[in-house]
């Protein structure tokens, strides 16, 4: 079929409108997907790519529902076989977790060419990530109440062993309807040794510089208690407008996670409560053992600091005006890159937290170590 409808899905061999709904049809190009039929799912849009794959919008041929796929690219390596099963290793630590902040996968498979996808619940609406570019600060209490919704997630997930070691507002997505939901668990991690299911290798260092807990710099053994502090960053973000810690090099980031003090959201907003302050403190804590002992208790703690807050601390983020972005991870961070050190996908903060001294010896020796790392990747994004 050399035509497909971009509405419902429909092929033809000859262009014109589209028997089922006179949308026009659009021509295939050589070698796209657009167009393919996969299963009853025709790929209409192309929703984001990466260096690992692409997300398409498809529509089922029959009863018209949505569905995104996510397909890997093609390589002609051997790495393609270990990104096949990564993919579909994330695919199984996705369906342990009972929650509608999950999204949902529905289904796997290969392609005539050996590429591996999966097929996964479409979403309408946008990553928090992309309202954070905007530059749009959240109201207080919005801002805390999608931390708590990312905590409950958090919580079911924890509840079966995963945690995802990538947290981070290009992560978690907003729906129209109201859901919040956490993305990408391509890099998660399996706490139980026993299910024989690992994303990674043993060893490798995982996250984006802004978000990562000292004891993933330090490629220590993580637990849970990594994503609290990932979290914590994201309401100390979502809360004054800037990250807690900020240099021009990846590297300088990471020494501030390992060395710097947690910064006062109330020394950049004083109408940050109090205890709101002391949430992100105990979140960020650089010893795991001094933050909240489950995402259970860090939601409960911030859920009371909010109490008090007016009813006007808590308009609800409008989605109205955006243009149909209904992506299963954002274009930017959906679909893995391999190993880099790229930047964070939010905008540059106002201000910026100084960067680290020059010299930090001890640190600087152990990020080296890290870095030429013999034997171990580094897959910071």
């Amino acid at each position: 079929m050399n035509y497909y409808c971009p509405d419902c899905g429909s092929r033809a061999d000859v262009g014109g409108g589209c028997r089922k709904d006179n949308q026009r049809m659009v021509p295939r190009q050589p070698g796209a997907l657009l167009g393919e039929q996969i299963g009853r799912y025709t790929l209409v849009a192309r929703l984001g790519s990466g260096g690992m794959g692409e997300v398409y919008k498809a529509v089922h041929i029959d009863i018209g529902s949505k569905a995104a796929f996510k397909v890997l690219h093609a390589t002609g390596t051997p790495d393609d076989a270990q990104s096949a099963q990564r993919l579909l290793l994330e695919a199984q630590l996705i369906n342990r977790i009972d929650h509608d902040g999950v999204v949902k996968v529905t289904d796997a498979g290969y392609l005539a060419g050996g590429r591996a996808y999966l097929v996964m619940e479409y979403l309408d609406g946008e990553s928090l990530g992309d309202v954070v570019a905007r530059g749009q600060r959240l109201p207080l209490g919005t801002a805390c109440q999608v931390v708590i919704d990312v905590l409950d997630v958090l919580a079911a997930a924890h509840a079966q062993d995963v945690i995802h070691r990538d947290l981070k507002p290009p992560n978690v997505f907003l729906t129209r309807t109201g859901r919040t939901v956490i993305l990408d668990f391509g890099v998660a991690k399996l706490l139980d040794p026993a299910s024989g299911v690992r994303l990674t290798a043993t060893g490798a260092i995982v996250g984006t510089p802004h978000y990562m807990a000292p004891e993933q710099i330090r490629s220590s053994v993580i637990d849970a208690r990594a994503d609290l502090y990932s979290t914590g960053v994201m309401l100390f973000e979502l809360v004054t407008g800037r990250r807690p810690y900020e240099a021009e090099a990846p590297f300088d980031v990471l020494a501030m996670h390992l060395e710097h003090p947690i910064p006062s959201a109330r020394a950049i907003l004083p109408e940050v409560p109090v205890a709101v302050d002391a949430v992100i403190e105990t979140a960020m804590a650089k010893d795991p053992g001094r933050r909240f002992g489950s995402a259970q208790a860090m939601k409960t703690a911030l859920s009371q600091a909010i109490l008090g807050l007016p009813t006007a601390a808590f308009t609800p983020i409008d989605l109205s005006q955006v243009r149909g972005a209904p992506r299963m991870t954002a274009a930017r961070s959906a679909v893995r890159a391999g190993a880099s050190m790229a930047g964070p996908q939010a905008a540059p903060p106002t201000h910026a937290s100084p960067a680290p001294p020059s010299r930090w010896p001890i640190v600087l020796v152990a990020l080296i170590t890290l870095a030429a790392g013999i034997g171990i990747g580094l897959v910071l994004r």
